[in-house]
């Protein structure tokens, strides 16, 4: 059985929430590597979707979180339609609102565009070799 993690960022005035699935059971680790990788077959999920289902398990409308969090609508309903992502800013009010660590929402924005950009990337990405070890960096 598999559960849904989610986490959000903000990078250039842009709002970004990432999720994954992990093992139910799994402990989340909210620290600066994500124990999941990125290519693991999952389509990318935008964190809105994940801030959806949050706030509609605490039975919290979007305006009333906004509220909670001390931030304008909008701000809230752009990432909801996936508009817009998480930014730090924002991973820091959502990691105190919700009780985790604000890496913890950064680490799914990331992977949600590292996902994005494999996507991208495709086929290009396997002709990319990695360079040779010419000793220690300065």
């Amino acid at each position: 059985m598999e559960r849904c993690v989610v986490a959000w960022t903000r990078s250039a005035g842009m709002c970004y929430l990432t999720s994954v699935a992990v093992q139910a059971g799994a402990a989340v680790d909210a620290g600066v590597e994500m124990p999941f990788p990125a290519d693991d077959g999952l389509p990318p999920i935008h964190p809105g979707e994940i801030l959806a289902d949050d706030l509609e398990a605490m039975d919290l409308s979007a305006g009333q979180f906004a509220a909670h969090i001390s931030v304008p609508l909008n701000a809230v309903t752009e990432i909801l339609k996936g508009e817009c992502g998480v930014t730090a800013p924002m991973a820091v009010r959502f990691g105190k609102a919700f009780g985790t660590d604000p890496r913890y929402w950064t680490n799914l924005q990331s992977l949600y565009e590292i996902k994005k950009a494999q996507a991208e990337v495709g086929d290009a990405l396997a002709a990319i070799t990695p360079l040779p070890y010419h000793g220690v960096a300065a």
